[in-house]
């Protein structure tokens, strides 16, 4: 069983689906997932889980530890989670900027007299 780990981003003009899923607690299984967004998919919604604060004594016995650990583990799944999505945010903005400086070159050419070179 797998469960969404991000939200759901559409591309190819909104006709393929992409989500981050990962195994319940276990943020090291993170893997992204794609789907035509024409697919039937079956999703069960869970109830919502709430991390489990760090103890607040000085000492840490062997419970507390793992506790401590999987935390750990949680954290940097979702740390990861954080920089993949800042780099898909920036590749965006840089398609962007060029498909916005095609465009603009594209109309200065059309704005140009026949025979003046825009190259």
């Amino acid at each position: 069983m797998w469960e969404v780990a991000s939200r759901p981003v559409t591309f190819k003009s909104g006709k393929e689906v992409r989500v981050r899923v990962q195994r319940p607690d276990r943020p090291e299984t993170s893997r992204e997932q794609y789907w035509p967004s024409h697919a039937r998919i079956q999703v069960r919604r869970g109830t919502a889980t709430t991390p489990v604060p760090p103890p607040a004594e000085a000492e840490v016995d062997g419970d507390n530890l793992e506790i401590l650990r999987r935390e750990n583990r949680r954290l940097r799944g979702e740390v990861r989670r954080l920089e993949d999505d800042k780099r898909e945010l920036e590749n965006r903005i840089a398609h962007y900027r060029i498909a916005h400086y095609q465009r603009e070159l594209e109309q200065a050419r059309a704005k140009a007299p026949r025979g003046m070179s825009t190259s």
